[in-house]
């Protein structure tokens, strides 16, 4: 080798190694920001794949992903095909290894069916607490089998994160309560929020369906534009993981036919926030979407 090259060289490799992941023996990996605030509730720490508003939809595996997936002890993701690209390679994965798919602690009579999804249900169980709960359970059954040693600490975080979800319940009940049902009607960017809507007794109109991988048409906007005229809805919302540029159509499609329709914030659906935004938890984010939700719809209904 040219000794002149040779700290280019050195350069390169220091350079690769500082990128690589680091694995522990014992590392969780968990897909989306939604499944690692469980784990890390249950078992810290674990390492994220997806940051925070990620699209897990349309999430598209790195090189650093397949090492982390291949070199952990335990794979947590969501299920139900809400992983999209990443689902048929997790599925494989959980043949060689140990691999925790938070669905599978859900009653499938519970949950509900989507079209945009062929043979599956819609993936965003988490927006209904009660099976935000069971997915919990399950987890925490799972990680005891791998972490024997950590077995009471792990029942332990559970029972304190149960109580802590059986509040935030509560909370979100109460925040409802000051929501006319007859303005309970939820307009957002893609279908994330079926769950949410049954749970809390709204009519629940996305954009896009139940993935944002189908894109949205012109009836698509079309006939949501003729639905919010009739149904006199004053407010629609953005989510945090996708696009706003359906939602800019709606709101322009309304005023061109004489009804003004407002942006009541934003959601997150699909991935929690960063911290500076106050939805870095599922339970600060389960909050702020309630309460953005119901300060809107009720700013619009006085008016």
């Amino acid at each position: 080798m040219n000794l002149k090259t040779l700290p280019i060289v050195i350069f390169l490799l220091n350079l690769m190694s500082s990128c690589a992941p680091v694995i522990e023996k014992d590392t969780i990996v968990c897909t989306t920001t939604i499944v690692a605030d469980i784990v890390n509730h249950l078992k810290p720490p674990s390492v994220g794949l997806m940051g925070p508003g990620v699209d897990p939809h349309l999430y598209k595996s790195k090189s650093n992903d397949h090492l982390l997936l291949n070199e952990s002890k335990v794979i947590v993701y969501s299920g139900l095909h809400l992983e999209g690209k990443m689902t048929d390679a997790l599925e494989n994965l959980s043949t060689k290894k140990s691999v925790i798919k938070l669905s599978e602690g859900i009653d499938p009579t519970l949950l509900i069916t989507s079209p945009d999804f062929a043979g599956s249900y819609d993936p965003h169980f988490w927006f209904d607490i009660n099976l935000y709960q069971d997915a919990v359970k399950h987890c925490s059954s799972e990680l005891q089998k791998q972490f024997p040693q950590f077995k009471d600490t792990i029942a332990s975080n559970t029972k304190l994160y149960l109580l802590a979800l059986d509040n935030l319940a509560k909370d979100i009940d109460s925040m409802f309560l000051e929501l006319p049902k007859e303005k309970r009607i939820l307009i957002t960017a893609h279908d994330a929020f079926s769950y949410y809507g049954k749970a809390h007794e709204m009519k629940v109109k996305g954009i896009q369906g139940a993935s944002t991988a189908a894109e949205a048409g012109l009836k698509d906007i079309t006939d949501l534009v003729d639905y919010i005229i009739k149904n006199k809805v004053s407010a629609i919302f953005v989510e945090s993981s996708v696009s706003k540029r359906n939602i800019e159509a709606i709101i322009e499609g309304c005023d061109r036919k004489g009804h003004e329709l407002s942006l009541g914030g934003s959601l997150f659906s699909d991935a929690l926030g960063d911290t500076t935004t106050g939805g870095e938890t599922y339970i600060k984010m389960m909050i702020h979407n309630s309460r953005t939700i119901v300060n809107a719809l009720n700013q619009n209904h006085a008016n």
